[in-house]
């Protein structure tokens, strides 16, 4: 009998579904590692449904969580900057929860998969962490970097030093790991611009897989799925309300769904974008859809979103920067434009134009299933577990 090597793998949250493309990806890489290890989950949150669920489908050997995200907060920012430590970081070393990480040490651990930049802190706490490998979901830093370039005085400023801050502290991260993983090849490059880090680095791309589901039809409404507590799709959300969709054709209507901007429906929206909120199913949304828009300003990393409208055979709409880390080939299924112009007419075309909708609807789900599947992931797992 074959003992299989045990893995702990840290993470902010235990997902119950895949409400988000963090979660997604946690989720993902939790299922195809329970594959070929002895799997052993530590996070901050982990509600007892989602472990019930993920240790009854992923057969988890135990679930650890302990502790509270810090709330942003400007005295927050201080002790952040006293403690020499990134905000982001800084929210996320509950001390129970790092109390909960020493408490592991008695366990030696074959591999400790680190499963975003927030967690490193918990894994410097293990006595026997083994082969450290660090999962980064973004080019961090340029999340701050690339929201400071549209933020004003004086968010601006914070913008830019939170921005060399988790740069600096990143590259420490990543010549410290044995091993760092990323979701795109572009954000290894961003990454590796940083300068002296020489760990050895792989870019797995998302798994995806196709939804056999019947979604999508020629003149559908416009469809925008994003939690709007990432600040990435609030600003996207609230930059269509304002400029694209006042130059749509009247009668287009524009679903948006996954929250609300600072958590309340907005008072004035536009009369045509219709604001849902958070929706336990997002299918009939999906079906109603004609087009998915994707108008992102700010951000990294592999634009989950954008993946599941393909895997339904959606056509979408999105910026040079939602199509950010995408293989070759997506211009037959995406249209990408920066101008709210651009955009409108974009989407204008794919609701009215039978022949341009249909090709970009057939040509969605094979470029994902070409890209987004596990096959190099379960090689480096078999690889990895021997």
């Amino acid at each position: 009998m074959t003992t299989k090597k045990k893995l702990l793998f840290i993470t902010p949250t235990l997902p119950e579904s895949g409400d988000s493309g963090g979660l997604i990806v946690t989720l993902e890489r939790i299922e195809l590692l329970a594959r070929r290890f002895d799997v052993t989950v530590l996070a901050i949150t982990a509600s007892e449904a989602a472990i019930r669920k993920c240790r009854e489908r992923f057969g988890l050997q135990a679930v650890h969580h302990a502790g509270a995200l810090r709330p942003r907060t400007i005295p927050g920012l201080a002790r952040s900057w006293i403690e020499g430590l990134p905000l982001a970081i800084w929210r996320n070393v509950d001390p129970a929860f790092l109390d909960m990480a020493r408490s592991l040490s008695k366990q030696h651990f074959d591999i400790t998969y680190v499963d975003h930049w927030l967690m490193w802190p918990a894994m410097q706490e293990l006595a026997h962490p083994g082969y450290r490998v660090l999962n980064l979901h973004n080019a961090e830093h340029l999340l701050f970097v690339r929201a400071a370039e549209r933020a004003r005085f004086p968010m601006r400023q914070v913008l830019q030093s939170e921005g060399r801050r988790s740069a600096a502290y990143l590259r420490d991260i990543c010549r410290s790991a044995d091993e760092l993983h990323f979701i795109s090849h572009t954000d290894m490059d961003e990454v590796m611009r940083l300068g002296g880090i020489e760990t050895r680095s792989r870019a797995f791309l998302p798994w995806v897989p196709v939804d056999d589901g019947s979604y999508g039809r020629f003149g559908g409404n416009a469809l925008f799925v994003g939690t709007m507590s990432w600040a990435p799709n609030a600003e996207g959300a609230r930059w269509y309300e304002d400029h694209v969709a006042p130059l749509l054709p009247a009668g287009l209507i524009t679903d948006v769904a996954g929250g609300y901007i600072n958590g309340t429906p907005p008072e004035a929206p536009h009369a045509q974008v219709r604001w849902h909120g958070r929706v336990p199913d997002l299918s009939p949304l999906y079906q109603q859809a004609g087009v998915f828009v994707a108008p992102l300003l700010s951000g990294s990393g592999i634009k989950m979103k954008i993946l599941n409208a393909l895997g339904r055979g959606l056509p979408v709409v999105t910026t040079s920067l939602g199509a950010e880390g995408f293989p070759a080939g997506w211009e037959d299924a995406v249209v990408v434009a920066d101008d709210p112009q651009d955009f409108a007419d974009a989407v204008r075309r794919l609701t009215t134009d039978r022949d341009a909708w249909q090709r970009a609807a057939a040509a969605a789900k094979p470029y994902l299933q070409r890209h987004f599947s596990p096959e190099q992931f379960n090689q480096w797992t078999e690889q990895t577990a021997r």
